[in-house]
């Protein structure tokens, strides 16, 4: 996964879960840290970045791809530590059932395949089927 993307998801993980009043401190904690270095690092360039992070934390589905394009557009590339800070949010929020995660596995004779996904808590899964 691409840095910005990364960056991103978590960023975008952390707004939905904090939606949600049972919330854990160390995942406002981590989303904390990861919105102030992110302000830090493109705010100066890109001074719409905080009020673009206030409306994804009110609608993080709307937000998200606006957010992107621009930190893309800025022309700041994501650093080591942004992407280490995000990872941890990550961390943080798979830890409590939040995260995002994806396996995929195969069934049979190669015929099937599954995919299972969470967010939130919820699950999806799809499966593709050979003819």
């Amino acid at each position: 996964m691409d840095p910005l993307t990364l960056v991103v998801g978590a960023l975008v993980a952390g707004a939905t879960a904090l939606l949600d009043s049972a919330v854990s401190e160390a995942a406002k904690d981590a989303y904390s840290v990861l919105k102030t270095k992110l302000v830090k690092q493109f705010g100066g360039k890109a001074p719409m970045v905080p009020g673009t992070i206030e409306q994804l934390e009110q609608d993080p589905k709307t937000w998200s791809e606006p957010l992107k394009q621009l930190l893309a557009k800025s022309g700041i590339s994501i650093d080591d530590d942004l992407v280490k800070t995000a990872e941890a949010l990550n961390a943080v929020l798979g830890s409590s059932g939040r995260g995002v995660t994806m396996s995929v596995s195969q069934e049979g004779d190669n015929n099937t395949q599954q995919n299972i996904g969470q967010m939130g808590g919820g699950t999806a899964i799809g499966s593709i089927k050979k003819p």
